[in-house]
């Protein structure tokens, strides 16, 4: 802030302008309005969003995200919060909107990034560090769901083989796999029952 306060103060000259910076803390308990350091003194105003605004002050503001950090969040505040992102006429904008929803976690989070979705923002999302992190998960948990059906899909295949197409194939073949894939397989290998890998 300092640093932001010094090239503002360069930029612009204090007869034709004077500098309010104004901290936001969404979560509240932010620090008090001035920073003190060696000789450095900077004052600015600091506003506690739970204590010091409401929800519905915040979502006509130019920040409507911040309304979901509102100490009791009215039931449809994250549609109404997505509306008015959907309103918002620049894309950066909005993409700023959507990270800084995303900032609130736990279940409002999850609730906006669904509403998002409803109202066709994919696009939007998608370009946010969350949905970035969603699709990463997807794609691993779409790889771990690769990868088991494809154990299945050849415990299947070995049981075929050693017991022709037995009644309860497809059950036995998901169970022997999810146990233990190679040592069923040993088994099976090593002549064991039918009834042997049932029990």
């Amino acid at each position: 802030m300092v640093s932001y306060w010094a090239s503002l103060a360069t930029r612009y000259r204090r007869a034709t302008h004077r500098i309010h910076q104004v901290v936001l803390w969404p979560e509240g308990d932010g620090y008090p309005g001035r920073f003190e350091r060696d000789q450095v003194r900077l004052d600015y105003h600091a506003v506690n969003i739970p204590d010091d605004l409401e929800a519905d002050t915040l979502l006509v503001s130019a920040n409507p995200a911040l309304a979901l950090f509102a100490r009791k969040p009215a039931h449809d505040l994250v549609e109404r919060v997505t509306d008015r992102i959907a309103a918002t006429e620049k894309h950066d904008d909005k993409l700023l909107q959507v990270e800084l929803g995303m900032l609130v976690g736990g279940a409002l989070a999850i609730q906006l990034v669904e509403a998002l979705r409803r109202s066709g923002m994919n696009d939007i999302l998608e370009q946010t560090e969350t949905g970035r992190e969603i699709a990463r998960k997807n794609r691993e948990e779409g790889r771990e769901e690769g990868r088991e059906e494809g154990y299945v899909a050849s415990m299947r295949a070995v049981l075929r083989a050693a017991y022709g197409d037995i009644a309860d194939l497809d059950e036995l073949a998901r169970r022997l796999a999810d146990r233990d894939h190679s040592g069923n397989i040993a088994r099976i290998v090593a002549g064991a029952t039918v009834d042997d890998l049932r029990a």
